[in-house]
This record gives C-alpha cells, sequence and structure tokens, in this order.
C-alpha cells in the first residue's frame, strides 16, 4: 500500500499503485472534466494559428487562419471577378455560317454548329429519315428483331419447362397440412425470430423448401417448412 495525495482536494489516501491520482470517484470526475477542457483549449488555439498571405488583386499582406483565402476583402474578390469577365468578353468570337437555314452567327461554345434548337432539331429529323432509307439498313434491322424474338421465345420456354417439372410433376402436397402448418409456426426454426404476416417486413412467413428444388428436391409435405423473410433471402439455393 502507498500514501499518496490527491490533486485536486489535496488529501492523504492509500492505495495499491503509486499511479493512483484521486482519493476518490468524484474527484476523478473532476480531474477528467478539467483535462478535457485543456485538451478542447489546445485543439482550439492549433487551429486558430493565424498566416501571413499577400492579396492577389490589391497585393497587400493580411492575417488568416484559413488556408485557402486568396483575397484579404470581398471587395476584392468582386473586382478581381469583374475584371476576369470582360477579359473575356474582349477575345474574339469565331463567326460561323449556320448548316440549316445559312444564317451568320457567333460561336460562344466549342461544339456548337447550328443558330438556334429549332435548325438543330431539323437536322437530327433529316438525318435520322436518311438513316431509314437505306435498304441495307433496314434489313440489318429486321434480322435484329428477328434474332432478338427468338432469344426471348427461348427464354419464355426453358421458364415453362421449369416450372412444369418443378411444381407440376413434383406436387404432391396437402394444402390442409400447409394451412395447418402455416398456423402453428410463430418463431423461425433457424433464427428464432417472431414472425408476422406483414408484406415485405423481414418477419414475414415465407416458404421455404428444406432441400432446394434446383438441387433435386421435391414439393412434397416432408419437404417444407415456414422461415423469416431475412432466413429465406440469405440462403437462396445455397442449402
Amino acid at each position: 500500500m502507498y500514501s499518496l495525495i490527491c490533486v485536486i482536494c489535496n488529501k492523504t489516501f492509500e492505495a495499491e499503485h503509486f499511479n493512483y491520482k484521486y482519493c476518490s470517484d468524484d474527484c476523478r470526475k473532476i480531474g477528467l472534466a478539467i483535462n478535457s477542457r485543456k485538451a478542447a483549449k489546445k485543439s482550439r488555439d492549433k487551429k486558430r494559428k493565424k498566416i501571413y498571405k499577400i492579396c492577389k488583386y490589391c497585393c497587400n499582406k493580411f492575417e488568416t487562419s484559413n488556408s485557402i483565402k486568396i483575397f484579404c476583402k470581398k471587395r476584392c474578390h468582386q473586382l478581381f471577378e469583374n475584371e476576369r469577365k470582360k477579359r473575356r468578353n474582349k477575345e474574339k468570337k469565331e463567326e460561323l455560317k449556320c448548316t440549316v437555314c445559312g444564317k451568320i452567327f457567333i460561336k460562344s461554345n466549342k461544339h456548337r454548329k447550328y443558330c438556334s434548337i429549332e435548325c438543330r432539331k431539323k437536322r437530327n429529323v433529316a438525318e435520322r429519315k436518311k438513316y431509314y432509307r437505306d435498304e441495307d439498313k433496314k434489313k440489318k434491322i429486321k434480322e435484329y428483331q428477328k434474332q432478338y424474338r427468338k432469344k426471348i421465345r427461348a427464354k419464355l420456354k426453358k421458364r415453362e419447362y421449369d416450372y412444369n417439372k418443378r411444381f407440376k410433376e413434383n406436387n404432391n402436397i396437402d394444402y390442409n397440412y400447409l394451412e395447418k402448418l402455416y398456423n402453428e409456426t410463430k418463431f423461425c426454426p433457424k433464427c428464432g425470430i417472431e414472425l408476422n404476416e406483414i408484406q415485405n417486413n423481414p418477419r414475414q412467413k415465407t416458404l421455404e423448401h428444406i432441400v432446394h428444388l434446383s438441387n433435386g428436391g421435391k414439393h412434397i409435405n416432408e419437404n417444407i417448412m415456414f422461415i423469416c423473410r431475412k432466413c429465406n433471402t440469405k440462403e437462396s439455393h445455397k442449402n
């Protein structure tokens, strides 16, 4: 045991270790509050360190705590932007001739080709008509449409085949037993959460196959149970 002096109340107390500073919990709380205030002051002083900079417009020195600041006042910033706009306006602008109506206009943008939106729309319509007039392109479009329809039909046939194979051929389930099981299950057998009948809820009752149909399972009474929606979406067909 060591005899020590409290940092806050200056009382003597006995402790098992020589690093203890406080005699009780009240003194410890007061000490922690003082330390937190000191740390906050230090962080503020670091943030408020002032830097000397030169204004970009008037070239005068000024003090700031912000490292990004360039201008000493708002007025300097406004005057700098006004001069910048004047320089842009003085620059030469190219004059072009519209390809649709033949008017001369000033080019304000690199990619501009037409004098107005109406001329641009007319040009787009004319290009579309040319595209669909060509016989070679018409044939390509028709061939693409045929191939696309064939793919869709093949997908639909696969779905029908899978549905018939899984449910119609292997459907030996008793619906009275299914209703009974639905009413009896009130807790999820996997995670133990209480089940609900609310739609699109993670606690909703959902039908699950113990051995999944894609892995060779059958739609029968012995291969069915009700679990929560969350567990059902996690597992998918990995069982």
